[in-house]
């Protein structure tokens, strides 16, 4: 188990999800899954959406191995980063826990819309 801290409340992925997660973050960062990232940089408004996504990727593959402990935390870039993956990830269907990955993709949605709007009325 992966688990990830967010503005206090803490979500656990399986062994088998963070995998997978920290996969596909991997990919995005190196330029690969090409229709994945320009879908998500269309939804988001933001083509440098997957900034983060190596940080995240390699902190969850250093818990995977047993080389950290403890809830991983997730802000800014590295925030963005996990809810584009989560988002792209088939399968996570609705949250059955307030604690399981797909409620994770869902406080993450809430958050990276509301630091969007504050960029929006910033600039």
């Amino acid at each position: 188990m992966v688990a990830f801290e967010l503005a206090g409340s803490v979500y656990a992925l399986s062994d088998d999800q963070a995998t997978l997660l920290a996969e596909r973050l991997r990919s995005y960062a190196k330029g690969k899954l090409r229709s994945d990232v320009e879908r998500a940089s269309q939804l988001s408004g933001n083509p440098q959406w997957m900034e983060g996504a190596l940080a995240v990727a390699d902190f969850t593959e250093e818990v995977l191995v047993g080389n950290l402990e403890g809830p991983l935390p997730l802000e800014g870039k590295a925030a963005e980063a996990a809810f584009w993956a989560l988002r792209l990830m088939q399968g996570l269907g609705v949250s059955r826990d307030p604690t399981d990955a797909a409620a994770l993709r869902d406080a993450l949605a809430g958050r990276c819309a509301a630091e969007r709007a504050a960029l929006k009325r910033a600039a």
